[in-house]
């Protein structure tokens, strides 16, 4: 393997150095989360402009692979841990930088790389993930490139090369439509316990006067409505198009038995503003009156009040929808995806829709009872070995 030669060996001492001064002055003026962006970023691009060697993956944030040039390696991996400590000490979540595939990028290419990084960075603070198509759309609506099916694959093709060559985290897009699904393992019975202390949940709406979910028309979009979902203890469903039959009979029959309880029914839906998703609002509400629930269906994006508004990127309608014409006729030959609203946007408004329906006082008193039997259950985990010889060495029938 061939050695680095003394100049290519000082251009990356004085390439470290610039990095690591260039990120001490930015962590200054900006905030923690762009910083640790910034800082494995220019490390990494650093690092990657002198090769050990072509056959090799390069140093990537502090590791590193065997080669000739062991001591430069050393070098490079403190100078590295001197930027990329801070960012251990705040963030733990995230997948290493590491470069598979190493390529030198054009100065526009890295303008958008750098883009796509400060983007995805802003909405990882708010506690957001992105699918390529809602980055696509972060940067049509900031005018960084035109709304086109090219765009669309140029940048798809930018950030699967950058996420190669170790300048895009890996867990910085996700796809929320292939997952891999196995068994829960534990440990012991003891780790068992510990973990459901935290998992224990009681219905915050058992005792409030109305029921909701939130249906969604996109798979893709389940982990924008996750979170807050998760937070108000509100079932959320992904339609994936027109709802299937089994579906809806089973949802029908879900929302009557609490209607047969006195609850009050609704269904908060999302969905496309373009001829099919525009109808799907029609079509829930309809096949589940004829299933006997009198559930309200409440649609609250994407409206044609928010397009007017927040003025999102319009695609081309689809002709061949069977909806084309009456949808035309009304909203004229442009559609628009849920996707383009802000991701907080969508948060906030299940949020406001949820939360005029809750009785403060019966849900902070749900909210008591979870944190009792958390409290219960982790006391049992801590004293695992009391409970252990209460009951017997568990053989007995």
């Amino acid at each position: 393997m061939k050695r680095l030669d003394l100049m290519k060996r000082l251009d990356l001492m004085n390439q470290m150095l610039v990095v690591l001064s260039e990120a001490q002055e930015l962590r200054k003026t900006t905030s923690v989360e762009k910083w640790i962006l910034y800082e494995r970023r220019t490390m990494v691009d650093a690092v990657n402009r002198v090769r050990f060697d072509r056959q090799r993956p390069f140093v990537t944030e502090g590791t590193w692979h065997e080669s000739s040039g062991r001591l430069w390696v050393i070098v490079i991996t403190v100078a590295s841990l001197l930027c990329i400590v801070p960012s251990w000490l705040w963030r733990f979540d995230t997948m290493p930088l590491i470069c598979y595939v190493p390529k030198v990028f054009r100065p526009d290419t890295r303008t958008r790389i750098n883009q796509a990084n400060a983007i995805i960075a802003e909405y990882r603070a708010q506690g957001f993930t992105f699918t390529l198509r809602q980055l696509y759309y972060q940067f049509v609506s900031r005018g960084l490139i035109p709304n086109t099916v090219q765009s669309y694959k140029s940048l798809g093709d930018v950030v699967n090369d950058a996420r190669l060559a170790g300048l895009v985290d890996w867990d910085a897009i996700e796809d929320r439509t292939r997952n891999l699904r196995s068994n829960s393992h534990w440990s012991s019975p003891r780790s068992l316990v510990r973990a459901c202390a935290d998992q224990f949940a009681v219905d915050l709406w058992d005792a409030q006067e109305n029921y909701s979910e939130v249906w969604i028309e996109k798979d893709a979009l389940v982990g924008v409505i996750e979170g807050i979902c998760t937070e108000l203890d509100v079932p959320y469903f992904a339609c994936r198009g027109y709802t299937s039959q089994s579906e809806m009979g089973g949802a029908a029959q879900r929302l009557i038995e609490r209607e047969n309880h006195g609850k009050k029914t609704t269904i908060i839906h999302l969905g496309d503003h373009d001829p099919s998703g525009s109808d799907m609002t029609r079509d829930i509400q309809e096949r589940l009156e004829l299933f006997g629930s009198t559930v309200a269906i409440r649609r609250i994006a994407l409206t044609w009040e928010q397009i007017q508004e927040y003025n999102p990127p319009p695609n081309p309608a689809k002709t061949t929808d069977a909806r084309y014409t009456k949808y035309e006729e009304e909203f004229g030959d442009e559609s628009w995806e849920l996707d383009s609203l802000e991701p907080r946007m969508i948060a906030d408004l299940i949020r406001v829709a949820i939360e005029t329906w809750i009785d403060r006082d019966l849900w902070q008193e749900a909210l008591d009872r979870r944190q009792t039997g958390r409290n219960q259950l982790g006391l049992v985990s801590r004293r695992w070995e009391k409970v252990v010889d209460y009951l017997g060495n568990g053989n007995e029938e």
